[in-house]
């Protein structure tokens, strides 16, 4: 929830006194996209969608804990639906 919401972020950082610039949220979805794509893995970060849907409003995460709420669990099939269509249209055609 902290990638998503810089609010959230702001909060971290200042409770735990962590430096401006210091951090990179968006690094820990680079390196993943990089390690799946050198062993040729399909992978979909759902980080940009995730950012983009909080942005117009949506609460994609539980206000009890940091779980998916059930926004989040609609954006995130929602994003992967394209994906696993053009997956299995290709396995069909095989």
């Amino acid at each position: 929830d902290y990638q998503i919401d810089s609010r959230i972020f702001e909060k971290y950082k200042k409770m735990f006194k962590i430096p401006d610039g210091s951090t990179d949220l968006d690094q820990p979805n680079r390196k993943l996209v990089e390690a799946f794509r050198k062993r040729s893995l399909p992978v979909l970060d759902l980080l940009p969608v995730f950012r983009e849907k909080t942005g117009k409003g949506l609460r994609l995460y539980g206000l009890i804990n940091n779980h998916l709420s059930a926004e989040g669990h609609l954006a995130a099939a929602e994003a992967l639906l394209p994906t696993l269509e053009k997956i299995f249209k290709l396995r069909r055609s095989l």
